[in-house]
């Protein structure tokens, strides 16, 4: 280990939650991953969309993207069932963070769409998706966005002095099956967590010829232990995780022939540290830390023949420090300071693609939550950062948004840029009182954020053989800024209001917006091969993408309304609507490539005591906007239902059964933020069973 990870393992923090704070709570009532002060969900300033154990149990997802695509504003890469990434508002890679308890997935996943997030939802017992001015506390890598997924693998609390949780499902259409077992234990003063899960899946089917969707495979497992010191007022421990997945770049339908058929096999071993404590100092009422260190590896594997195109290696520390302020009259808040080291490499034609690169930053964070009045408050936040990354990059510099002169004689040159972003934050939100409008919440947010360029922006210089690309970066690429206006109306679900809504108007200018920009050439293995299609010399095998930047501009809207129609008894229906849009464009009035189509649909819920049964439609439209040289993809409708029974056991304990089902109508699904779209289609009708037992 190099002695920055040394003093990352020993200081450990990156911008996120207090455990501690979430053993304290109720899950389904308070959301705190977004803030280091613990809030009811209707006092904060936007809406941050959850999901809990019950409904990563019931979704057909072997992935994080693949799990959250559905949730307004949130589409997926959609590129293999192992490699799902979101995307937010229509942002993603190095604009959307993916976090394990607070500290970030470090792999790989945002350099390219076919790499695998090493998160499965199996692992996972709640996931929050965090949007606006809180995800400034996670790092100008989060401009767009944070998926944060929660787990219990540091002790923070203890029930029992056993417990745990048994989860089995299986599904017919592609003879798949998974498995999670959670355990938890141990006494007054120590606390132990064990977990561990496994899934594989064959080949989906789909609802045209030749039936099944080839090279869509997935094997994936993994396992975790941990155990923490409990102390009077807080904790402190450490949690050692394991986790593999070997899955397949789903083979092209129109052209198999193409390109052999491509494997990726992903393991990360990761170290997690977590701490809190009571200060009841002057400047501090409570200190939290957590952080992780892992080392990641994936290679990229011809199916034929068994030879390693590619590896990529990723071994990364990130670490976070708080001292909170609680209640401090009509002040509540956090001042903290976040460090992250990463060493990336690559070899074989991930070698050509990216030669070994570094990156470190350190950040100082303020955070305040500050009562105006009974019902009015007032969120500030701040951060600054110092990021230092060194490379290989292309020589001379990429031309911004112009053709690119090929072939390329002078490439390879040592690169060391530095930035240091600064960002800033303020949202004021109001609660209505009683009345007709009881229960309402406006908030206004506004967002000023600057992120530095990630490491494949700058350095990428070579073949990418499983996305089909022949990338190339821009080293003297500017730190990119976003300027942020958000309005934000809801009011949650409860027995009170039979009507609960929530609506979301945002408006995000950005200058310097660093892109991929198609070239139009075409690349073999190295840049002596590229050209024009059809010319001698040139192989016709990658498309060549250049990194550029341009002003942008992206805009849209969320909303989501659930109306209780009839209550009885134990039994209630209610009636849901949903709606997203998001419009992106560059300054010049020319639109961003493969931004996520106009969605709404409608869902009906019946509960009758133990038992709920649920089905939704979702229509998403053609795109009506498409960027230069982008091709239209179909629209669809995608019919989803479920039905499970909820059994109480005698001990407490309970018995969670079912059965739920996807693309019902087996429509012929193309997502249009899919860099294979036109290749590949998505899984045709799958219905799968479940059981969840705690014990």
């Amino acid at each position: 280990m190099s002695s920055k990870s040394a003093l990352a393992a020993a200081l450990l923090t990156s911008v996120g939650f207090s455990a501690a704070a979430l053993a304290q709570i109720n899950p389904d009532e308070i959301i705190v991953s977004a803030k280091p002060i613990a809030r009811a969900t209707d006092e904060m300033v936007t809406s941050i969309h959850a999901m809990n154990a019950d409904d990563i149990t019931r979704a057909s997802a072997a992935s994080i993207g693949e799990l959250l695509q559905n949730q307004p504003g949130v589409t997926s890469s959609s590129f293999a069932p192992g490699a799902s990434r979101p995307i937010i508002r229509g942002l993603d890679s190095f604009r959307v963070r993916v976090l394990e308890n607070g500290a970030g997935a470090q792999d790989v996943s945002a350099l390219s769409e076919d790499h695998g997030i090493p998160l499965d939802p199996l692992s996972a017992q709640r996931i929050e998706i965090i949007r606006g001015p809180a995800v400034l506390r996670y790092g100008s890598a989060a401009i767009g966005g944070a998926v944060s997924v929660l787990n219990d693998r540091v002790p923070t609390k203890i029930e029992a002095p056993l417990a745990g949780t048994l989860s089995l499902a299986a599904s017919p259409q592609d003879d798949s099956y998974e498995i999670g077992l959670l355990l938890d234990g141990g006494t007054r003063h120590y606390g132990w967590h064990l977990d561990a899960y496994k899934r594989e899946a064959n080949d989906y089917e789909i609802p045209t010829a030749p039936g099944k969707q080839p090279n869509s495979a997935i094997a994936s497992q993994g396992f975790a232990i941990g155990g923490a010191r409990l102390l009077d007022t807080g904790h402190i421990g450490l949690a050692w995780s394991h986790f593999e997945s070997d899955y397949g770049i789903p083979a092209s339908l129109t052209t198999p022939a193409a390109h052999g058929d491509i494997a990726l096999d992903i393991s990360q071993d990761k170290l997690q540290l977590s701490g809190s404590g009571d200060l009841a100092t002057l400047l501090s009422d409570r200190l939290q830390f957590e952080g992780a260190y892992s080392e990641y590896t994936h290679h990229e594997i011809e199916s034929a023949t068994g030879d390693i195109g590619s590896t990529f290696k990723n071994n990364e520390t990130e670490f976070r420090l708080e001292l909170l302020h609680e209640d401090r009259g009509r002040f509540s808040g956090a001042i903290g300071l976040q460090m992250r080291d990463r060493s990336l490499a690559a070899r074989g034609e991930g070698g050509q693609l990216l030669a070994p690169a570094e990156m470190t930053s350190f950040a100082l964070f303020f955070y305040e939550d500050i009562s105006l009045r009974e019902r009015v408050n007032l969120e500030l936040g701040a951060r600054i950062e110092h990021t230092e990354l060194k490379g290989t990059g292309v020589m001379p510099p990429t031309p911004e948004g112009v053709t690119l002169a090929l072939p390329l004689d002078t490439y390879g040159a040592r690169v060391t840029p530095d930035y240091t972003p600064a960002s800033f934050s303020a949202g004021l939100v109001y609660r209505h009182p009683e009345g007709t409008f009881e229960g309402i919440n406006a908030g206004l947010t506004w967002q000023y954020a600057e992120r530095a360029p990630d490491i494949l922006e700058l350095f990428a210089k070579g073949p990418h053989e499983a996305s089909e690309t022949f990338e190339i970066g821009l080293p003297t690429a500017r730190i990119e800024i976003a300027r942020s206006l958000e309005f934000n109306i809801r009011r949650e679900e409860s027995e009170a209001h039979a009507l609960s809504f929530d609506m979301s108007i945002y408006r995000t200018e950005f200058d310097d917006f660093l892109y991929k920009y198609e070239t139009g050439f075409v690349c073999g293995d190295d840049f002596d091969t590229c050209g024009t299609p059809g010319e001698p010399g040139v192989e016709e095998e990658l498309k060549q993408i250049v990194y550029s930047q341009q002003d942008a501009t992206f805009k849209g809207l969320e909303a989501s309304l659930a109306w209780r129609a009839l209550n009885w008894g134990s039994g209630a229906l209610s009636l849901g609507l949903r709606a997203d849009q998001v419009r992106a464009q560059f300054d010049d009035g020319t639109n961003l490539p493969r931004i996520p189509v106009r969605r709404y649909g409608a869902s009906l819920k019946l509960s009758e005591g133990p038992m709920q049964a649920r089905v939704a439609v979702l229509r998403a439209e053609s795109p009506k906007h498409l960027a230069l040289d982008e091709t239209t993809t179909p629209g669809y409708v995608n019919l989803t239902a479920d039905l499970s029974y909820r059994l109480e056991l005698a001990s407490g304990k309970e018995v969670l059964l079912g059965i739920s089902g996807d693309n019902l109508l087996d429509d012929a699904l193309r997502n249009h933020t899919s860099l294979r779209k036109e290749e590949v289609l998505q899984p045709g009708r799958r219905v799968k069973l479940f059981i969840r037992s705690t014990f």
